[in-house]
């Protein structure tokens, strides 16, 4: 656990977008787990230090919603053998805000390193166990580009939005695989990454890094 010390980073928090939707101002960013600890129904405490994190002050948390998944994008292991490596658990979450965000719109890419520990996660055996997951294969691209071969040559669903920052104008792709029992199934995956790799779409955070540092 992380009460022994409390400097220890547990958590990396990405692409943090705050926006109002019905009047209500809303913080949605993903987040991976270092090995610490992970997610599980989450509390007000924790949606707390993720906004401090990432420079949302004056708030007060009033909800919020996580949904887990597995994704390439966020890998610090991309080309390791073991796709547990390859695609490490992920969370989004979304937090409903009462009060005044400040600044509307992306707020960086991050990481942002946070000390947090959810007080929900029991830390039992079984949480870390791999199985069956809701895999995303999550890109980004400039936003001239052609997407077509997802629907025509990979069968592929995907959402689109805006993911500029600063004055690097791009998108960010989300193609949703479904639940995949990811051990007899990692084929698919690899499938879509070479194909996006193979049409000059970024695949992995730090590609996406390093254009904003270039720009």
């Amino acid at each position: 656990m992380v009460d022994g010390d409390s400097s220890r980073i547990t958590f990396k928090l990405w692409n943090p977008v705050v926006s109002i939707v019905d009047g209500q101002a809303l913080c949605v960013l993903d987040v991976t787990t270092i090995g610490e600890c992970l997610l599980d129904q989450g509390n007000a405490r924790i949606m707390q230090d993720f906004l401090s994190a990432v420079g949302v002050s004056g708030v007060t948390v009033v909800r919020w919603r996580i949904q887990r998944f597995c994704t390439q994008y966020y890998s610090d292991y991309p080309e390791r053998p073991d796709w547990r490596d390859r695609l490490p658990r992920t969370w989004r979450v979304e937090i409903g805000l009462d009060g005044e965000p400040g600044e509307v719109g992306n707020l960086g890419f991050g990481p942002f390193g946070v000390a947090a520990w959810d007080s929900t996660f029991a830390d039992e055996d079984r949480d870390w166990i791999r199985g069956a997951e809701r895999c995303l294969i999550i890109v980004e691209a400039d936003r001239d580009a052609d997407l077509r071969f997802l629907r025509e040559d990979l069968h592929c669903q995907y959402d689109v939005v805006d993911h500029s920052l600063g004055s690097l104008a791009s998108i960010q792709i989300t193609i949703d695989l479904g639940v995949l029992n990811l051990s007899l199934e990692i084929g698919r995956v690899d499938e879509v990454i070479s194909a996006c790799r193979d049409h000059g779409i970024r695949t992995r955070w730090t590609q996406t890094l390093h254009r904003y540092f270039e720009a």
